[in-house]
């Protein structure tokens, strides 16, 4: 379903749900002043982007556990130092956040600005190699953050593992545990995927690049990403974080608003120590599936400088760039 049919009193319905009380369609729509099949329409499509409500043929519907909508004033309110630096554009759905500030720093006419467009719920989310994102509405992080960094196009070599870096950091200070990254850009715990990263490219000068950083994260309730990836998904709730998704949000900003500063001033090395600390297959037996279907087996050696993986086989390094592979852990068993 395209946003240009979405239902218009979707979100109205969403919001009108609680925890606490069943709510019959006729109560609703008599609250909301709209007829009993609107509500019904709404309640189906509300199903299909896996919002997380309970439904009683006796008593009506509620939700499963409550939620915090998103709020651009309380995601400033928790930016700290940085509150004015950024433009906060949340929008109730969108297709794909980063697509729309890829298009923006694409054009002549409009002045870039640090901008974080965040969306309570985007239909055609993408990850890497084109794959597709599948979030969920009331439970999950979609959002885009655009930015201008001082380097040339191949200075940004290695920044969707610097990101990674940043989201993990904001998790664990948040009291996350377990949380862990999969090269090059997913963010995982206990081999589960919980979100992804995705940098593209937008305007580019000789000294200057436009970056576009896609982040999305399950918060709770999490849902299968992609039929295609090799790991089933969890959330952050199952790693201890019950949170106000406001303030994961704003903690996620202000830690990638640090690493970019490092990232500009010393590019992927200053991050790379940590970052591997964080990768879950460090230094464990895996399976490299190349674009040709070949498949290698090797040891993870670490990254190199510029975010390259570096895979030990036969007594020799092996360096792999991000367009290259997929990987997965070898069953020892």
């Amino acid at each position: 379903m395209t946003i240009k049919n979405m239902n218009y009193h979707l979100f109205r319905i969403a919001k009108i749900l609680n925890e606490h009380e069943y709510q019959n369609v006729i109560d609703i729509s008599k609250k909301l002043t709209i007829s009993p099949s609107t509500v019904m329409d709404a309640l189906k499509e509300l199903e299909s982007y896996r919002f997380p409500f309970q439904h009683s043929k006796s008593q009506g519907y509620r939700l499963a556990y409550a939620i915090t909508w998103l709020s651009e004033r309380s995601i400033r309110s928790k930016l700290g130092s940085i509150k004015e630096k950024y433009m906060i554009e949340l929008i109730e759905t969108t297709e794909s956040t980063n697509t729309d500030l890829v298009l923006r720093s694409q054009s002549t006419d409009v002045e870039l600005v640090p901008t974080v467009r965040v969306a309570e719920l985007q239909t055609k989310g993408r990850g890497r190699r084109g794959r597709f994102w599948l979030s969920g509405l009331g439970s999950s992080l979609t959002f885009s953050v655009m930015r201008t960094l001082k380097l040339p196009p191949k200075e940004i070599s290695g920044l969707s593992l610097a990101v990674g870096v940043s989201v993990i950091t904001a998790l664990e200070k948040l009291g996350g545990t377990e949380f862990y990254l999969k090269w090059p850009n997913d963010i995982i715990r206990k081999n589960k995927k919980i979100g992804g990263v995705l940098v593209e490219v937008g305007k580019i000068t000789p000294l200057e690049t436009s970056i576009i950083i896609g982040i999305g994260i399950n918060v709770r309730g999490y849902h299968l990403i992609d039929d295609s990836i090799s790991l089933s998904a969890s959330d952050l709730y199952s790693g201890g974080i019950n949170l106000d998704r406001n303030l994961i949000l704003s903690s996620i900003i202000v830690e990638l608003d640090q690493v970019l500063i490092q990232f500009s001033d010393h590019g992927f090395e200053a991050l790379r120590e940590s970052w591997q600390r964080r990768h879950y297959y460090e230094n464990k037996l895996v399976q490299l599936i190349l674009n040709n279907q070949k498949n290698l087996l090797g040891l993870v050696k670490g990254v190199t400088s510029r975010g390259a993986l570096r895979i030990e086989k036969s007594g020799q390094i092996i360096e792999f760039t991000v367009g290259e592979i997929s990987l997965r852990e070898v069953n020892k068993n």
